[in-house]
C-alpha cells in the first residue's frame, strides 16, 4: 500500500471527443486538450517518490482520493457554521478528476489503470486544496 498527498487545486482530464481525419476519412477519438498537463505531472512525481524502491502492482487495485477543493470566500462562513455540507458539488466531475489520478500512476504504481477494480473516492471542501491518494493491492 502507498499513500500521498499532492497539494494544489485539483483539476479533471479532459473529455473524450469523436473527429474525422482529413486526410482518410476514418473516424479517430482523442482528448479536448487539458489544462491539466501540469497537474498531471505533478501526480507521477509525488506517486513516484512514494513508490521509492517498491515494485510495481501487479494485481487488481483499490484506489482511495480525496479531493481538497478551495473554499470559496463566499462560503466561508456557511462552512464553518454548519449552515451547509462539507461536501463539494459543484465543477470539477468527479469521474473525471478520478480518470486524471488513475492515468497518472500508470507505469508507476500499477502497469496499467485498467488494475483498479475498486474505487473510493470524493470532493469535500478544504482550507488546504490538493488531493489524498491511496492505493492497495486487492487479494
Amino acid at each position: 500500500m502507498i499513500q500521498f498527498e499532492v497539494a494544489g487545486i485539483p483539476k479533471a482530464k479532459g473529455s473524450p471527443i469523436v473527429y474525422t481525419n482529413k486526410k482518410s476519412g476514418r473516424l479517430m477519438v482523442g482528448i479536448r486538450s487539458s489544462p491539466a498537463k501540469d497537474w498531471e505531472d505533478l501526480i507521477k512525481l509525488v506517486a513516484s517518490n512514494a513508490m521509492g524502491q517498491l515494485f510495481l502492482m501487479t494485481g487488481p487495485v483499490h484506489l482511495s482520493v480525496t479531493f481538497k477543493m478551495p473554499i470559496p470566500k463566499v462560503l466561508e462562513s456557511k462552512l464553518k457554521k454548519g449552515k451547509m455540507s462539507w461536501y463539494h458539488s459543484k465543477r470539477l466531475d468527479l469521474d473525471k478528476m478520478l480518470r486524471l489520478v488513475g492515468d497518472s500512476m500508470n507505469g508507476i504504481v500499477y502497469h496499467d489503470d485498467a488494475q483498479i477494480a475498486k474505487i473510493s473516492a470524493h470532493k469535500i471542501y478544504d482550507e488546504t486544496p490538493g488531493i489524498s491518494v491511496e492505493v492497495s493491492e486487492l487479494s
